[in-house]
């Protein structure tokens, strides 16, 4: 008797490798440290706060300052001058939250303080960091 071997095709899993797992894998990891990483707000002006252990968190603000470390002044993030600081409207129940770089001159705080001083703004923050943290 004479046997006739079948043919019977050998499946090679090393040429075929299914890559669909893995990069569910991976995105769902991607997914999971977007969600859970730190998210924080980037400082658009690049100052660097000065510390105080006195510092409470700061209220809802209405108008923000800003002085850089070379003097350059910003409202509401869009250059400002002495100037036109002194031609704005102010209402005196408003609140001015300034952020003055550690190195800024206090010459150029103190001029800006008195200008609002004048037009009789009644509360300004100093927006500060805190040292513990």
């Amino acid at each position: 008797m004479i046997r006739k071997k079948r043919n019977i095709k050998k499946i090679n899993f090393g040429d075929s490798v299914n890559l669909i797992p893995m990069i569910n894998i991976i995105f769902l990891l991607l997914i999971f440290f977007l969600l859970t990483g730190v998210i924080q707000k980037k400082n658009e002006s690049n100052i660097s706060l000065p510390e105080s252990f006195f510092g409470k968190k700061k209220v809802n603000e209405k108008k923000e300052l800003t002085i850089s470390s070379d003097g350059k002044i910003l409202f509401k993030n869009s250059p400002s001058n002495l100037d036109s600081i002194k031609s704005m409207k102010i209402i005196s129940d408003e609140i001015l939250v300034i952020n003055i770089d550690e190195k800024a001159k206090i010459r150029r705080f103190n001029e800006i303080v008195n200008i609002f001083k004048s037009k009789g703004l009644k509360k300004i923050y100093i927006n500060v960091k805190h040292k513990n943290d």
